[in-house]
């Protein structure tokens, strides 16, 4: 539903010119990591376990977060009048 609502999102707030080419782009990025995904958690989890899978999804979660915090600190404040 996560990826649905963005769609929706992104798709409002485009110009008719870049909708279909960032909708794309968008598209491309999302299964590329589920690509990824997949592919690296069965030979992770063969020489892991549980543990290894659980740990690299913290250490992403964890990295992701830290980027998105970063990002909000760096934003410019709007000036109220």
């Amino acid at each position: 539903f996560g990826h649905i609502a963005g769609s929706s999102l992104l798709s409002d707030e485009l110009r008719g010119d870049e909708r279909s080419r960032m909708q794309g782009a968008n598209d491309m990025l999302v299964a590329g990591a589920a690509a990824l995904g997949s592919f690296s958690s069965g030979p992770l989890f063969s020489v892991g376990g549980y543990v290894a899978v659980a740990g690299v999804g913290l250490v992403v979660t964890v990295l992701f977060l830290w980027i998105i915090r970063l990002l909000a600190q760096a934003a410019p404040v709007p000036q109220q009048a």
